[in-house]
């Protein structure tokens, strides 16, 4: 009785899942950044590197391209505002925005467990259901990954607008009007820190409807919470569709093997079945990715989608008599019907197919199904015992799927090992290798095993040709490019051609760098070899019309201006390249020199 007596105790059961959440990810506070997304948020964006107070408000308002494009071409403010703030708090030492990011998942855990109980949840299943939502290892690239902060952070608000909306819920709140003020703010929050809160927003209108009794207080509530959440979603929005992160065009794009929308939905259940039920490992790449969904995924996820519906039939049915047991299981279904849709492509569907870190709130609705089924058990210690068994094997696995995150160099040897067919994934280990250990000859190594694999990928061809041109043998250098030359890559030819100039045969420059730009002539960087061949051949006027064609392709770019200018400078024609100097003076890189030749007698 002591004991049940402790375990009702309001803080004690949400305290000991904070506590023990925080022990569990403790190990991703030696982490660091990985090459994977982090670079570009964190390492090489100064924007939030030195936000300043004044800066704050910009987050919000500022929609101009370069802005968005510096932050991913995205409009989450939040999720910049908490990395703004880590900067300020932690400055470069990236162990103190681990621990930023395993913080807000154990805080969500502790909320979660609240909102659970608070939605009128007993206390086993409650429990099972948090427990089981913190270990479980789908997880770990949410946590362990800094770029994910947007997916905690969202997490975070929209169990916290969950709590508090009880609180505008619950008829003896002497402040609901707050307490609803309140709600709203944190799902705004939610949806700037990621787009798909939004439907997990309605992941807490299931819970209400299918939990809650009815008063006057929910649909005020319910209608206050969705549009503000509506209307923070606008901006979000917009900003992904004009940077074409929203797919637009139907799936035989490449991805998911070219399938439809709704088979690739059904195979992604049956994909996210497998993963949730500890049969799939976690990767930062499946196979679904690129092959489009197996049969066994396709079965599995047609057989969740027939059991869902003939569960929620059946109780609409017999809505009169739903038992706490059926409605939980209800509202279990809503929850990842709400919170799954936008990632199941049929709505806003972005180029990446299948994530862990889509299913962070989605598997929610996996965990309280088990926690109903393990509460079942009536006897408090075969219940214990079984929820233990669960908890043990989930957190072993999380603990083995951590060590992935703890470097590039351990995420993409990873990678490797579950998707060697994919070549990308050799060549980011292979050069990992290089940038974190220095170590020419074993990501060399790696390269050699990948071309085994993949004898006519371009990319490993060209990483080959580098490290031999790296260890002086330039003839093994120029050996792999004409292998890739012969299977007619353009990248090849372009190589060629700059290893030929660096080594004064520019004739034969020359030949490759035509070649290149006859293969592909949309693509600027190739005129521009192709133009400074010329140029080191003596071929001037040839060389002007090259850079003509650089300035067209790329009007953007200051190269072409000054490299143009200078050309027709020193061929005499000074009046002409006035125009293209001037512009090179906007150019940081070139505005010195661009500066010093109109200034020329």
């Amino acid at each position: 009785m002591e004991v049940q007596h402790l375990l009702r105790s309001r803080w004690l059961v949400p305290t000991l899942l904070l506590l023990a959440t925080l022990a569990l990810y403790a190990p991703t506070l030696r982490y660091q950044t990985v090459n994977y997304d982090d670079p570009w948020l964190l390492e090489a964006n100064t924007k939030l590197q030195q936000l300043s107070v004044a800066e704050v408000p910009a987050l919000f308002t500022d929609f101009s391209a370069a802005t968005r494009n510096m932050l991913g071409a995205e409009y989450l403010p939040i999720r910049d505002l908490s990395i703004g703030l880590d900067y300020a708090v932690w400055g470069h030492w990236y162990q103190g925005f681990h621990l930023t990011q395993v913080v807000l998942y154990a805080l969500t855990v502790m909320l979660l467990y609240i909102m659970l109980r608070g939605f009128g949840l007993s206390l086993k299943v409650a429990l099972a259901a948090t427990a089981l939502w913190a270990v479980h290892p789908i997880h770990v690239e949410s946590v362990a990954w800094l770029t994910e902060r947007k997916g905690v952070l969202a997490a975070f608000f929209v169990v916290a607008t969950g709590c508090a909306y009880l609180r505008y819920r619950n008829q003896t709140s002497s402040r609901p009007r707050l307490w609803l003020t309140i709600a709203a703010a944190l799902a705004a929050c939610a949806v700037w820190s990621k787009a798909v809160a939004l439907f997990a927003l309605g992941g807490i209108a299931m819970l209400d409807v299918c939990l809650l009794s009815a008063d006057a207080r929910r649909w005020r509530g319910l209608a206050a919470i969705g549009v503000t959440a509506l209307l923070a979603f606008v901006p979000v929005f917009a900003t992904a569709h004009r940077a074409n992160v929203i797919i637009t065009e139907d799936l035989a794009d490449g991805t998911a093997g070219g399938d439809g929308k709704l088979q690739v939905a059904v195979g992604l259940i049956g994909h996210y079945t497998r993963s949730l039920a500890l049969t799939e490992r976690p990767a930062i790449v499946y196979r679904i990715e690129h092959e489009g969904p197996t049969a066994g995924e396709l079965a599995i996820g047609g057989i969740v989608v027939l059991l869902g519906l003939g569960w929620t039939v059946w109780s609409l049915q017999r809505k009169r008599y739903l038992a706490p047991y059926t409605a939980a299981g209800l509202a279990a279904l809503g929850w990842f019907a709400c919170s799954f849709f936008p990632v199941s492509r049929l709505m806003f569907p972005i180029k990446i197919v299948a994530a862990d870190r889509y299913m962070l709130l989605p598997s929610l609705a996996m965990t309280l199904l088990i926690g109903l089924g393990l509460a079942a058990i009536k006897r408090t210690r075969a219940y214990a015992v079984a929820l233990g068994l669960c908890v043990a094997v989930a957190t072993m696995i999380t603990l083995l799927t951590q060590p992935m995150w703890q470097s590039s160099t351990a995420l993409f040897a990873h990678s490797v090992q579950q998707r060697p067919q994919l070549a990308e994934l050799w060549l980011r280990w292979g050069s990992n290798v290089v940038s974190e250990q220095g170590d020419i000859g074993k990501a060399e190594a790696i390269i050699d095993r990948a071309l085994e694999l993949h004898p006519t990928d371009a990319s490993l061809i060209l990483k080959k040709s580098d490290f031999r041109a790296s260890a002086n043998d330039l003839a093994g250098a120029e050996a792999w490019l004409r292998k890739g030359a012969a299977l007619t890559y353009a990248r090849c030819y372009d190589r060629l051609a700059r290893l030929m100039a660096a080594h004064d045969r520019f004739a034969e420059a020359v030949t490759w760098a035509e070649q290149a730009v006859a293969k592909r002539p949309e693509e600027p960087t190739y005129r521009q070899t192709l133009a400074e061949s010329l140029m080191a051949a003596r071929r001037i006027e040839e060389a002007i019309a090259q850079w003509r064609e650089v300035v067209r392709l790329a009007p953007t770019v200051g190269i072409g201006h000054f490299e143009l200018g200078r050309a027709l400078w020193h061929s005499g024609k000074r009046t002409e390249a006035i125009p293209y100097l001037q512009v090179a003076v906007g150019f940081p890189e070139f505005s010195q020199a661009a500066t010093q030749l109109l200034r020329a007698p």
